[in-house]
């Protein structure tokens, strides 16, 4: 009879497994069952909060880009990740059903027009985190569909600075999966752009923390945000 038991990160969250997984509806309300259990000053069970960007992009001038985020501050963010993957490896069940990524599909000529003149560069990434949480990254709980994603290891310079929010379309699978199509700024500035998720191990999609659930994913809330010129 294998053991399930509940592991504690680095910043006190408590992880869960949950059922196999199936395609995933895009509701946006908090699970019942992460509320019910987890400590009052855990925001791991609530439901990443949508952001929909409808704003054309607006022409800019080329700029400076800002120098990228330091190698020592994500291989922290990375390192506790993959200790939180490691202590979970015991807990979760084997078999589950493995759901493809999401189709491939080109990125528009405008948001490559826009990243362009952003200095934006195809493959330079940076970390990103699901919007709603504060303090250290931990391990959250998400679901499929709409999703806000924000820059948080800085930006690519004035025009599109750290704390950029980018609006994605989430896909639950045998990892999460992401598109990211528009950016806002903290100023209220809007781009189309390019942005796919991928995982400390430099491959697609963000590393699922559970067995498989069909309606939610847990994983840890730091990954890597890449512009790409196609969607893979």
């Amino acid at each position: 009879m294998l053991a399930v038991a509940a592991v504690v990160v680095g910043w006190g969250a408590p992880w869960q497994v949950s059922a196999p997984v199936q395609e995933v509806a895009p509701p946006h309300l908090p699970l019942e069952a992460d509320r019910a259990t987890a400590p009052p000053l855990s925001a791991a069970s609530t439901v990443v909060a949508a952001a929909s960007v409808a704003a054309p992009p607006e022409d800019s001038a080329p700029m400076k880009k800002s120098q990228p985020p330091t190698s020592s501050l994500k291989k922290s963010l990375r390192n506790a990740g993959c200790v939180a993957g490691a202590s979970l490896a015991l807990a979760c069940a084997s078999g589950a059903q493995v759901l493809p990524p999401p189709d491939p599909e080109d990125c528009p000529q405008a948001a490559l027009t826009a990243m362009e003149e952003l200095g934006i560069d195809i493959g330079d990434d940076r970390i990103g985190t699901f919007t709603g949480y504060t303090g250290d990254p931990r391990v959250i709980t998400v679901r499929g569909g709409s999703g806000s994603i924000k820059l948080a290891t800085g930006g690519y310079g004035e025009q599109f600075p750290g704390g950029t929010v980018l609006s994605c379309r989430i896909t639950l699978g045998e990892r999460v999966f992401g598109h990211c199509n528009w950016a806002r700024t903290k100023a209220g500035k809007t781009w189309p752009v390019c942005f796919e998720l991928h995982d400390e191990d430099g491959k697609l999609g963000v590393v699922r923390k559970d067995d498989g659930n069909a309606d939610s994913a847990r994983i840890f809330n730091a990954f890597d945000v890449v512009p790409v010129r196609r969607f893979k």
